[in-house]
């Protein structure tokens, strides 16, 4: 598929797979990589640097462990990305960065590297002079217990997957992202999804 992205906010673009990315004074950080396979995912990371050139793409969150939110997981890893999920996702996904494919062999297979994993407990606050992201656990969510999203308080935006924005006709957990938004206390505005549309 063509990627193609549009700018939901300052220094933010929503990618034509899901995949929102988000500038930093000195870096390039993405959430998600959406349902791609390996090839589309390698073809959005490569999106994301023309996006802000000059500027490495250093870190992925992940909002969840689900295979469609996964699927260009091996991809970023042998990029060199660092992942950020909650602490027991780094299990599986260390099952993941190294569990052999010799039929299928893709760019970490060809060229291994090893998994760089930040771990967020409750809530994680990634900030520069130039950017502030904060990273938060989904809590009670029944579809996903490990569930992250991000939230940049500038633009008042909110970026998820699977949270509220899973199918475009009705919403399957639309009560916990309520309840996640009340508990931490978020004047949220703006929707960048994984699924459905912006």
């Amino acid at each position: 598929q063509p990627v193609t992205s549009k700018p939901v906010g300052k220094g933010i673009w929503r990618v034509s797979n899901g995949t929102t990315v988000i500038e930093f004074k000195d870096h390039v950080m993405l959430f998600e990589l959406g349902v791609n396979a390996r090839g589309q995912a390698k073809a959005v990371i490569d999106h994301a640097r023309t996006l802000v050139p000059g500027k490495p793409v250093t870190q992925l969150i992940i909002s969840h462990h689900h295979f469609d939110h996964t699927a260009g997981f091996r991809e970023a890893v042998a990029e060199g990305l660092t992942i950020i999920q909650r602490p027991m996702s780094g299990v599986i996904f260390r099952e993941m960065a190294t569990h052999a494919a010799p039929d299928f062999p893709d760019d970490l297979a060809k060229n291994p590297k090893p998994l760089k994993f930040t771990a967020v407990d409750e809530h994680l606050q990634l900030k520069d002079e130039t950017q502030t992201v904060d990273v938060y656990w989904g809590r009670n969510n029944g579809h996903m217990a490990d569930v992250v999203f991000a939230y940049v308080p500038s633009e008042k935006l909110v970026i998820e997957g699977d949270m509220v924005t899973a199918a475009f006709d009705w919403q399957h957990w639309p009560d916990t992202f309520r309840d996640a938004i009340a508990y931490y206390k978020l004047d949220v505005q703006k929707i960048s999804p994984v699924h459905s549309v912006w």
